[in-house]
């Protein structure tokens, strides 16, 4: 099924399910909603996507081309990684082209693919990101990492346009964003994940930078939110395992936490706003199909989970929403790199079964 399709039936179904949040959000939630969809099916992000790959491939040289492009097909495709990938004598081993090794335009072209796949606030996430890299250079005292804001890749499989598929990926420590088209059409979004170190940067000269804030802040509203009954019904044994990498292995769909219909209006809201810091680094008309699959979701099969070990320095906390077709996940437990406890964010968006288009 085509992400950006949309029907009556469906409308008249969304717009029901946003009714039964109350009145005057649920006209406003409405009208956001399809407003995005409607004015996003005007510039749709597929022709940009393809229209930016070709120039980036066109771009370059014999022997970048021989590190950027790859075949569709390519079992790299659905290979992906979020960690530091160095070998023994601090050699990048990620596949793709590094903007370090591209010329300024080629690097102009690089982000300008990026920004195809992403909102205005996405993109600012992910260049903030990128910087955290020269942050991290500076706080890691063993320089074990390489740290370097240009060691992001960039990597095109297939030809942009192809009906029969093609695809495309921007990857590096902390973001990896992959992407599934058939010709102008995204099929995929996912896997999509967007991390910080530091979550808050607590010294130096952009001391109070905060990085993915509305990720933990949101969910913690919402768990405040929540009734004793109704946390002990969200609330996870243990924290969360971390975000599955590295393959194309499909998460589990998990059937643990608070369900959608045990919530009230207001927390639904609050659920809603948390889902929305994921959804909206996404451009508007791929954003509107991955909440088609939300509004589908908002029943028993709409849940939320979640796991803090407050007893400890930072309280580390976990949580997941999961639904008909998508996952979210989030980890903060982890220290920074100068040792201030839960200060370092994994966030992820995931679609079981459905990660690079591999299943409808």
């Amino acid at each position: 099924m085509a992400l950006c399709c949309s029907d009556s039936g469906h409308i008249s179904k969304t717009f029901g399910m946003f009714a039964g949040l109350g009145l005057a959000f649920g006209l406003t939630i409405a009208c956001a909603w399809f407003s995005q969809a409607d004015s996003q099916s005007e510039k749709p992000s597929g022709p940009k996507m393809a229209s930016a790959a070709k120039a980036f491939a066109q771009s370059l040289d014999d022997n970048q081309k021989a590190a950027a492009l790859m075949p569709f097909d390519s079992p790299e495709r659905t290979r992906w990684h979020f960690v530091p990938l160095q070998d023994k004598d601090k050699n990048p081993t990620r596949k793709g082209l590094r903007m370090e090794k591209m010329t300024d335009e080629q690097r102009e072209l690089a982000l300008a693919l990026l920004k195809t796949g992403t909102s205005d606030r996405g993109y600012a996430e992910a260049r903030q990101i990128m910087s955290l890299e020269a942050v991290l250079d500076e706080m890691e005292k063993t320089k074990v990492n390489i740290r370097n804001p240009l060691w992001y890749f960039v990597s095109v499989f297939g030809e942009p346009g192809d009906a029969k598929g093609w695809g495309w990926r921007f990857e590096g420590h902390h973001i990896t964003l992959n992407v599934t088209l058939m010709g102008d059409q995204v099929i995929s979004a996912t896997p999509s994940v967007f991390c910080s170190n530091p979550a808050v940067i607590r010294s130096g000269k952009k001391v109070g930078v905060a990085t993915l804030p509305g990720t933990l802040s949101k969910a913690e509203t919402l768990v405040q939110s929540l009734s004793e009954d109704q946390k002990r019904e969200a609330r996870a044994n243990t924290l969360m395992a971390e975000v599955d990498q590295a393959n194309a292995k499909a998460p589990q769909q998990p059937e643990d936490g608070i369900r959608w219909t045990a919530m009230d209006d207001n927390q639904k809201k609050l659920l809603h706003q948390v889902l929305r810091e994921y959804t909206g680094r996404m451009p508007a008309d791929v954003e509107a199909a991955t909440w088609r699959r939300v509004t589908d979701s908002q029943d028993d099969s709409l849940r939320f989970a979640f796991a803090i070990e407050a007893d400890k320095p930072g309280k580390p906390m976990t949580y997941r929403v999961s639904g008909k077709g998508f996952l979210v996940q989030f980890l903060n437990v982890q220290s920074d790199a100068e040792g201030t406890p839960a200060n370092h964010f994994h966030t992820a968006l995931r679609r079981p079964s459905g990660d690079f288009a591999l299943a409808p």
